[in-house]
């Protein structure tokens, strides 16, 4: 970036508790340009080039330290840094950073929501900013809001039967029963209770998630059913037998195949479109926060850190606990959360769902997970995800908000995904059903193989076979080579044997004993 305050240089900017320092090399000490106590006003616009100014107003001087960066993203991150330190160090709770109404449509990072009128009823925000930064509000603890809100859609306890528990949540237990209308008819229902001993301030956090949800009204979000407001406080919503994604997948990962895993995605991808058309952001997209209705349906659900949002803004969150390992960079570094950064969630929840149900990062810990992002590396593909739709994830996954899609684009796309590995498995189904057995497979005509060659015989060794100092020796007239068996002429036939009288043994014996 580029201090303008009198002179133009490229400089390294460190931004941290000591203030905003300015370092021209590396062996060179930090030079203090500003002190956050010195800050009066912050003020962000867009230049040439797709460049930004970010002014700071400085007491004691009339010019202001004026700060130029490569993009209007950098420019209102830096803004938020800066803004939090002045507030931090002041003790204040009113945002220094001021947008001109005239680059309200420039904006890409959005910012955060006013606060609406009390009597409307359908935000928990108050209003906490001065006139000349009215973008801005902060969340407030909210232990005086009215709950006139959810009068109207108290039911009685007493219509309620509780059965066994199905889980824990932050605030209490999750517990099976059974609803009994007005009308007399008996519904399943999943139960979540707040505990007695539950503060004023989370029983109000627990009841803004069933407020906010009595409002959605689509075929993939969970059901409020209605909330028992007394203590301990219930809210009733519909049960879904097949409970959360995340075990469902773990438990039947051999039985899901790919296009299913594509048809949860892309239901949960029309459920956030809507949310997107009515200015709400989820904040916590995850397989743990869908519910398995049958196994061709999933909703989603868990709306404790959803907010309303208005048009071109964003919500910036309190102090809380945030998934941070789902969460986009932005919403990390400067708790800045809008449908771009649900977009990023979504795209790890799309993760989640093609691994079956792993966890993204598990090898990392939370703190360790933005300098991984920040190096620009990516959850890896899954073994069985399409290309294409790790393609899609990866532009989810764009650190600059305004490279990712939004969810209307994501639906279509999805059903696009959807419909070609629906076709590529009819296809895949077809032809191992049409392939005849391997038995009646005709053999397949080669040369034999070749005739394996015998070993050199070798007779063995009269040493081998014979003691020493023992001989054999052949009579000659069994040797081939002896006169009497060689000579054709002097071999007699059998026939001819029989006509000839043996020799007499007598002459034998006279012939060996002259001898």
């Amino acid at each position: 970036c580029s201090p303008q305050q009198g002179w133009n240089i490229t400089v390294d900017l460190v931004i941290g508790p000591k203030g905003i320092q300015q370092v021209t090399s590396k062996d060179a000490k930090p030079t203090c340009l500003a002190e956050f106590q010195d800050i009066k006003s912050i003020r962000c616009s867009g230049v040439e080039d797709g460049q930004a100014l970010l002014q700071l107003g400085l007491s004691g001087t009339p010019q202001s330290l004026a700060i130029k960066t490569s993009s209007l993203a950098e420019a209102e991150n830096m803004a938020d840094l800066i803004d939090g330190y002045c507030r931090l160090q002041g003790g204040s709770e009113t945002s220094l950073i001021v947008f001109p109404r005239k680059d309200r449509e420039k904006r890409i990072s959005l910012p955060q929501i006013p606060a609406p009128n009390l009597g409307e009823r359908h935000s928990t925000l108050s209003h906490s900013v001065s006139g000349d930064s009215e973008i801005y509000a902060e969340i407030l603890d909210e232990s005086s809001r009215p709950r006139s809100g959810i009068q109207h859609y108290g039911i009685s306890r007493d219509d309620v039967t509780l059965g066994r528990i199905l889980g824990e949540g932050f605030f209490g237990e999750v517990y099976e029963g059974i609803y009994t209308t007005p009308k007399g008819e008996r519904i399943n229902v999943a139960v979540k209770t707040c505990k007695k001993d539950c503060s004023p301030e989370n029983r109000d956090k627990f009841l803004r998630e069933a407020v906010l949800m009595k409002k959605l009204d689509h075929p993939h979000i969970v059901k409020l059913i209605g909330i028992a407001e007394e203590e301990p406080t219930w809210i009733i919503m519909e049960l879904y037998p097949y409970g959360e994604l995340g075990q469902y997948l773990e438990q039947n990962r051999l039985g899901l195949a790919v296009p299913t895993l594509v048809l949860y995605a892309l239901q949960v991808s029309k459920a956030l479109a809507y949310l997107e058309a009515i200015n709400c952001v989820h904040r916590d997209i995850a397989v743990r926060n869908i519910l398995v209705a049958s196994p061709e349906c999933v909703k989603l659900g868990d709306f404790g850190l959803s907010r309303y949002i208005e048009d071109e803004e964003y919500y910036k969150a309190s102090v809380t606990r945030l998934p941070i390992k789902w969460m986009s960079p932005e919403s990390i570094n400067f708790r800045r959360f809008t449908t771009a950064s649900d977009v990023w969630m979504f795209a790890v929840c799309m993760w989640e769902i093609l691994s079956y149900g792993k966890q993204p990062f598990f090898w990392l810990e939370n703190k360790d997970v933005i300098g991984v992002l920040e190096k620009g590396d990516r959850l890896p593909k899954p073994d069985l995800c399409p290309p294409v739709l790790y393609t899609l994830m990866t532009r989810c996954w764009d650190y600059d908000p305004r490279e990712r899609p939004k969810f209307q684009e994501l639906v279509c796309s999805l059903s696009d995904i959807y419909l070609m590995e629906k076709e590529l498995a009819k296809e895949q189904e077809r032809n191992h059903r049409h392939r005849p057995p391997k038995i009646l497979e005709p053999p397949a005509f080669q040369e034999p193989p070749p005739k394996p060659s015998r070993p050199m015989y070798k007779p063995p060794s009269q040493n081998n076979l014979l003691a020493p100092k023992l001989q054999f020796q052949v009579p000659e007239g069994l040797c081939a080579s002896s006169p009497t068996l060689a000579s054709p002429t002097e071999y007699q036939s059998p026939a001819n044997s029989r006509r000839t009288p043996p020799p007499s043994r007598h002459n034998v014996f006279k012939r060996h004993s002259m001898r």
